[in-house]
């Protein structure tokens, strides 16, 4: 079982196959029905894969990854799920992808490119036969066979891979007879009407703008039903919203195609590929002709940025969809105003338009039998059994590498050609690094390092905390994780802890600093690492950790810092990065800041942001001298006392320009608390040592002068003006606050002394 595991079935309450060799990438709901007659051939020994981040590093709604869940439950399938914040760690994903041998998807994105899969077979599953720049897409030389349609996408197909030709197993239902009107669907359409189902696509090929004036017309008429197209349905709202109406039935792509068309007497698309479904299902149909060529030869051609990354072009004037249009093969609209009386004549569905349909199926689809899914496990039966040659094409050979996991996505920007050359550069040399450290680590006897982690807060956070740990790329004897209950309930643990020493302390602490004390009593490492249960470890945080120390032996402690994930940030997290990068002299530098940040080594409390309780390691022997229980139970407070007692033994710390990230975002009550707390503790470090006084003492000025500084640095940014102010106003108040209960402790000891 994977270090994720327990989380995984908690959260969506997977159906795992045990002996599953196959793996269904499926990455939306309508892949389901693509896959699904191949799957039931070979169940016993396959199943589905959710990949959550197939755009990685962009993320896919929650809402869609619940979708697809709710549709292979109600089917009964077996099914995993791969988490977007998998993607960070490798070795969660070569345990995840250990067991398969064969992967089956629709693209070549997200999971099918991880180096930890190319010792697999990946095939490929034609999805659709229309936008014909989809098939020739040359990272498709990364499958190893493409199951196709018939000779016209296997002549494309077959430049990338070896192609066999199955016929589409989406419609083996169709062609069996087996495919069902939906009883929910049938109840809403007035049996006296004729049902027209409309398939637009997405993007700037979808023609909802332009048409849904006279849809919306023609539904009285008719029984209208809308289903959208898979992106639309996320990224396209307002499209959707252009749609509703009483009179028309919108579905979303978790709806079965099949049923829909047995119930529709004619369809309506525009440039998708749904086209050829109802010339398949043979249904008449009515396409619209609204664009130009020279559209799509110049402006759709360009390259488009949306939510999923970018986008390049879909189709051309010569793709099939386009040539089947310009030669009338089926009825056409020119402008919307054509709609209501071209769908007259489609209804009549005249021998030529039936003739020309029969024609295109004839030649796009090789089968009609209702045998595809069949034919596609035998070819996956064969791969499996070794029967099947499957020599690479020339396009393969032409690829870059296959990528391994993108883990410093977030260092990644536009970079010139001499950028990227200094960037390999450098990478060489980190790997000579890493080489030696690794050396070095076999080196030393016993363990190197101890995890305290504090375990209090929500679940499911916490349960993602120590799943980044146990994903850690450092060797496994070599560390271990101590975790110590501080009122968050009963944790269930990983039941594989991949050969790394997990210690759960029986005793429990009422507060962090009780906490670390416990764990120092278990703790056998020769450096303390403290961790927070709200924050994800990037996989080589030890590494950096090791190696700081290894170039920096009298150092007392090694720290980085914390930051939000891109899906997480506002101005609240903005405002610390603020902080930090002010301390940095880097406070007008817009590019973000774990790109620019250097290393730092002193004894300077304010000029050294190592410290943070979330990111922080000392030495053992350091550590041992300290009374905890006399810290401060506040961590804001105790975090500052914690690092002013270590930098007045008189040793160095050292800040490594290395992040965690926060799993939660910071809300407004938060960020009012941590303020406050912040305020208590500059409080006590400057009444402890005047000289932090110029530092750290938060009076009205203060305000006015860091929300000065701020406006100067970053004057268009008036949300991080206003938190600064906030921000600073809640730090004076704290500041406030410990100065009267410090005064109020100071006469009452007067007192009791007269």
């Amino acid at each position: 079982m994977l270090p994720s595991e327990s989380l995984r079935q908690k959260k969506y309450g997977e159906n795992p196959n045990p002996n599953a060799k196959v793996g269904f990438v499926i990455c939306y709901p309508f892949q389901y029905y693509v896959q699904k007659n191949i799957y039931k051939h070979l169940r016993d020994e396959a199943e589905f894969i959710i990949d959550a981040g197939v755009y990685f590093p962009n993320t896919q709604p929650r809402a869609l990854i619940d979708d697809i869940v709710a549709l292979l439950r109600k089917e009964n399938v077996y099914y995993r799920v791969l988490y977007y914040d998998d993607y960070f760690y490798n070795p969660i994903l070569e345990r995840f992808f250990l067991k398969y041998r064969v992967l089956v998807s629709l693209w070549e994105w997200g999971c099918m490119k991880f180096r930890c899969n190319d010792n697999k077979k990946r095939i490929r599953l034609a999805y659709g036969a229309g936008k014909e720049l989809t098939l020739v897409r040359p990272t498709g030389a990364k499958f190893d066979v493409s199951l196709a349609y018939g000779k016209h996408d296997a002549r494309l197909l077959s430049l990338f891979s070896h192609c066999e030709i199955i016929g589409n197993p989406k419609f083996d239902d169709w062609f069996n007879d087996k495919c069902e009107i939906l009883p929910d669907i049938q109840k809403r359409v007035d049996p006296k009407k004729k049902t027209v189902l409309y398939l637009p696509t997405h993007g700037d090929l979808c023609s909802i703008d332009e048409l849904h004036p006279e849809l919306k017309k023609i539904a009285g008429t008719y029984n209208l039903i809308v289903k959208f197209h898979y992106h639309t349905i996320r990224d396209e709202p307002e499209r959707i919203k252009k749609m509703e109406s009483g009179s028309i039935i919108l579905l979303k792509d978790d709806v079965d195609l099949l049923p829909l068309l047995k119930l529709s007497d004619a369809v309506i698309s525009d440039n998708s590929s749904a086209i050829f479904d109802a010339i398949l299902a043979d249904k008449p149909i009515v396409v619209t002709d609204f664009l130009e060529d020279k559209f799509f030869t110049a402006e759709h051609q360009k390259l488009r940025l949306t939510r999923r990354g970018i986008t390049a072009p879909l189709t051309f004037p010569g793709s099939i969809e386009q040539v089947i249009k310009r030669k009338k093969l089926i009825p056409t609209i020119q402008s919307p105003g054509e709609l209501k009386g071209v769908m007259l004549n489609a209804l009549q569905d005249k021998d030529f338009f039936k003739n020309a349909r029969k024609k295109i199926r004839e030649h796009l689809f090789a089968y009609r039998d209702g045998q595809c899914g069949r034919r596609g496990a035998e070819v996956i039966q064969k791969i499996m059994d070794g029967k099947l040659c499957l020599p690479k094409k020339i396009f393969y050979y032409m690829l870059p590498p296959p990528t391994q996991l993108v883990e410093n996505f977030y260092n990644e920007s536009k970079k010139t050609r001499v950028q990227n050359h200094i960037k390999i550069h450098f990478q060489s040399k980190e790997e000579e690094k890493r080489n030696l450290l690794q050396s070095n680590v076999k080196i030393i006897d016993g363990i190197i390092f101890s995890i305290i982690l504090p375990l209090y807060g929500t679940a499911n956070l916490i349960q993602a905390s120590i799943r980044s740990l146990l994903a850690l790329r450092f060797p496994a004897h070599k560390f271990e994780i101590i975790l110590i209950n501080c009122g968050a309930g009963n944790i269930s643990l990983p039941e594989n802890h991949a050969g790394i020493k997990v210690i759960f302390s029986k005793d429990t602490a009422d507060t962090i600093s009780q906490a670390i004390k416990i764990g120092l009593s278990y703790a056998t490492g020769i450096y303390i690492c403290l961790g927070q249960p709200h924050y994800f470890y990037h996989s080589d945080w030890l590494r950096h950790l090791f190696r700081a120390y290894q170039e920096n032996f009298s150092v007392a402690g090694v720290g980085g810092y914390e930051a939000a994930s891109k899906e997480l940030k506002n101005s609240f997290s903005a405002y610390y990065e603020m902080e930090l990068k002010r301390k940095m002299n880097l406070q007008r530098d817009p590019v973000d800041f774990p790109t620019r940040f250097y290393h730092v080594k002193n004894k300077l409390f304010y000029q050294n942001p190592a410290g943070v309780l979330s990111n922080i390691s000392y030495r053992r022997d350091i550590m041992c001298q300290f009374d905890f229980l006399a810290f401060s139970a506040t961590p804001e407070v105790m975090e500052f006392e914690l690092k002013q007692a270590v930098l007045m033994t008189g040793r160095h710390l050292y800040f490594n320009a290395f992040p965690c990230f926060s799993l939660e975002r910071i809300g407004i009550k938060k960020f009012l608390h941590k303020n406050f707390c912040e305020g208590i503790a500059f409080y006590t470090i400057f009444s402890r040592d005047p000289f932090l006084k110029p530092h750290y003492k938060y009076t009205p000025f203060t305000l006015f002068r860091i929300s000065l500084n701020n406006f100067f640095d970053r004057p268009l940014e008036v949300k991080l003006l206003a938190t600064t102010i906030l921000g600073t106003f809640v730090r004076i108040f704290g500041t406030c606050y410990a100065a009267i209960f410090s005064f109020s402790v100071f006469i009452l000891k007067l007192r009791r002394v007269s």
